[in-house]
């Protein structure tokens, strides 16, 4: 039975990675493929090879020199260039709340803001937060004003182990973004209590927009940040209402199979290494006990 020819496709998808891609650059891409001749194969002894007068006699011309030149292959043009690309950057600013405080002997405007770096060593998002130690309230206030460079040390940061699901703390956790704080603005009154009706005074707080940060990256990227369009983001990632399940520093990452952390972190040779609970060497591997 003859079934019939398959057409070909016009069109076939090509997929390549770069492993070189920098997240702070931008990046426009040209292929070309290489594909083995069919009528000119490279020889192997189960390779069949068509004999010239089965083709046509421009290809036999054209295999003839490339057997000259022991080229085996064809190579398409380039092509066009791709649109422009970039990787998601390692780190993002997640604004909260601003308000006026004293510092230094002036009122300024103050943010809560959150810097979120991934770590590769714990395969984690880890965000950190520089606050300002007041003995007096015995509390920590925010410690981001004009003029602040987001580099600091964290006494503990909040982080998502993967594999149980469970928040643990990072010890000491350093934050290093280089990105510049240029401006802070707080929230505005945009519905005065005083136009409305008694009884809407009683029911309702006023409404205000939201604060908003100003930063510089390093390179030169101006990025504004909003405490409304951030209200989500900033409650995730400092992980508000969120109890500690294990306390002490985390564990890096287990190594692949073979390789990784011993039981119960590592996998079997040739095997992922697992993800391992508190102790192991897997994912995120180590911390504290339960409470």
């Amino acid at each position: 039975m003859n079934a019939g020819l398959v057409k070909p496709p016009k069109y076939k998808l090509v997929r390549f990675f770069d492993f070189d891609a920098s997240p702070d650059k931008k990046y426009k891409y040209r292929v070309r493929v290489r594909a083995e001749d069919p009528n000119n194969p490279y020889p192997s002894w189960n390779t069949p090879v068509p004999a010239d007068r089965f083709l046509e006699p421009a290809v036999a011309a054209r295999v003839k020199e490339d057997r000259k030149k022991k080229v085996t292959w064809l190579e398409s043009e380039w092509s066009n260039e791709s649109s422009e690309v970039q990787l998601p950057s390692k780190v993002r600013y997640v604004a909260g709340s601003v308000e006026l405080m004293n510092h230094m002997g002036m009122v300024e405007p103050a943010a809560k803001l959150l810097a979120v770096v991934w770590n590769d060593a714990r395969a984690a998002k880890i965000a950190g937060e520089p606050l300002l130690s007041d003995q007096a309230r015995d509390a920590d206030r925010p410690a981001v004003f004009r003029g602040s460079v987001l580099n600091f040390q964290s006494k503990e940061s909040k982080v998502l182990r993967p594999d149980t699901l469970e928040v643990k703390a990072v010890k000491d956790n350093v934050t290093q973004t280089n990105a510049i704080v240029l401006d802070l603005r707080p929230s505005q009154l945009i519905d005065a209590v005083e136009k409305r009706s008694v009884k809407d005074r009683a029911e309702r707080k006023p409404l205000r927009s939201g604060a908003e940060v100003l930063l510089m990256d390093p390179q030169g990227n101006f990025i504004v940040r909003n405490e409304l369009d951030d209200i989500d983001d900033y409650r995730r990632y400092a992980f508000e209402g969120e109890e500690l399940v294990a306390s002490g520093s985390m564990g890096g990452m287990g190594g692949m199979g073979g390789m990784g952390g011993g039981a119960p972190g590592g996998g079997a040779g040739g095997d992922p290494g697992g993800i391992g609970p508190a102790g192991g060497g897997g994912i995120l591997g180590g911390g504290g006990k339960k409470k």
